[in-house]
């Protein structure tokens, strides 16, 4: 998730929880919906949807911590948390 969507505000990560909002559920809604029509043309399973829309609030993961990847770089806990694609290939 390095395409700049800002996980801290839309999760409510903040103490300003105005910004918060479903977006990134609603976007793996979609995509699950799409899977539901044409199961043949995607790569990726409902366990990953569900492992995606569960980490995105957890803040373990350092994929789904402010508002694009150079911002997760410079960040202290970059190094210290782990990818959430990490946890995806160890659990294939």
């Amino acid at each position: 998730a390095g395409f700049g969507f800002q996980f801290t505000m839309r999760c409510g990560h903040t103490h300003d929880h105005q910004e918060a909002s479903p977006i990134f559920i609603q976007w793996l809604d979609v995509l699950w919906q799409i899977m539901q029509q044409f199961p043949a043309e995607v790569e990726f399973t409902e366990d990953l949807l569900l492992l995606l829309a569960e980490t995105a609030y957890s803040r373990y993961f350092r994929n789904f911590l402010h508002g694009c990847e150079v911002d997760r770089q410079m960040a202290s806990e970059y190094k210290a948390q782990p990818s959430v694609w990490d946890a995806v290939r160890l659990a294939r």
